[in-house]
């Protein structure tokens, strides 16, 4: 007959966890946090490290979900843990040949909850010039970060915030009306319980278009106020661009919201698959976007160029065949630098 009773180490002290264990355990919430890159060529290394790393990582990562759902803290600041029979019970169920210490997964739930109070603010997510990269958030939200762009997470019980320090994300949020999804950009804020918008971080503004659902956009509240009224509310195709300085001024004035068509959202977004898209565009525009994605830079050298209008869909990479459209489709005159490409109006 099978012997169902615990073995006798169960009921011995607590050990600590070896730490091959300990590191699969720090794995799992360092992922649910959200990986930075760095974050993933350390755990792909620790992967290869030892072929048992991988399977402790999935069969943790198994254990971790069932202690997201224990109960949240209670109001005397302690966790009202699952009862002890059916954690281990669990964690069995999840292991074959490796034991996981109750003490180990207490530890690790109670220190899971004491994050879920106040979460650090994480490292920086982020992109180099040229690059985009999508990340999924430790609440099951999508970003996707656009070139040179810096995002950091700063999630709690009450709400779940980003600041947007640099660059453009388009966000994918996770519905949970009880923790609104605030997205922090240059004193500009933007807030959603579920729904898909882009946030662009210029010089001199902040632009926000939302492509499902609804958005509630206002300015950060200051120290000294307990308030401030939002500037706007605006739904799918819709579009709304604050300047800097009106997020910053005492009290400021609405920004006009603007309709876009499926068309023109297209092109918006296009940089999510990779390409440039433009339609009856000054070619000073078309020149600035490209120079968000290349550290060598085309430069206008005439004013009046500046201001024809262009079209056209473009890889952002290829700034090479951006010049050559121009210079065989235009009679723009091209004067390679080191770097730098000038561009002058034909005589």
């Amino acid at each position: 007959m099978a012997n169902d009773a615990l073995p006798a180490r169960d009921s011995a002290p607590d050990r600590a966890p070896p730490p091959a264990e300990q590191a699969a355990l720090e794995w799992v919430v360092r992922h649910d946090r959200g990986l930075t890159a760095a974050d993933e060529r350390a755990f792909a290394a620790w992967l290869e490290a030892d072929a048992s790393h991988r399977g402790l990582f999935e069969e943790f990562g198994g254990t971790w979900t069932l202690m997201r759902q224990a109960p949240p803290l209670s109001a005397t600041g302690t966790s009202q843990m699952p009862r002890a029979a059916e954690l281990t019970s669990s964690v069995r169920r999840s292991r074959t040949s490796f034991w996981v210490p109750l003490a180990a997964a207490a530890a690790l739930t109670l220190a899971y909850f004491q994050w879920q109070r106040h979460a650090p603010i994480a490292e920086p997510m982020a992109t180099e010039i040229g690059t985009s990269r999508q990340w999924e958030l430790a609440d099951g939200s999508r970003v996707r970060l656009n070139t040179d762009s810096v995002l950091v997470t700063d999630f709690t019980t009450k709400e779940r915030r980003v600041r947007l320090q640099r660059g453009e994300a388009f966000f994918e949020v996770a519905k949970n009306p009880a923790r609104p999804f605030i997205v922090e950009a240059a004193g500009v804020t933007v807030r959603a319980v579920g729904t898909a918008f882009n946030v662009r971080l210029g010089p001199e503004d902040v632009d926000v278009l939302v492509t499902e659902g609804k958005v509630r956009v206002g300015t950060v509240v200051p120290p000294t106020a307990t308030a401030r009224p939002s500037l706007a509310e605006i739904s799918a195709h819709q579009r709304v661009v604050v300047s800097r300085a009106v997020a910053s001024a005492p009290a400021p004035v609405a920004p006009p919201v603007a309709r876009v068509p499926a068309d023109e959202v297209a092109r918006r977004l296009a940089w999510q698959d990779g390409r440039l898209d433009f339609f009856d565009t000054p070619l000073g525009e078309m020149v600035a976007e490209f120079n968000r994605y290349n550290r060598h830079q085309l430069a206008i050298v005439d004013p009046e160029l500046a201001a024809l209008r262009f079209g056209g869909a473009f890889r952002p990479d290829d700034r090479a065949g951006f010049v050559r459209a121009l210079r065989q489709n235009f009679g723009v005159q091209v004067e390679e630098r080191e770097n730098q490409t000038l561009l002058r109006r034909a005589p």
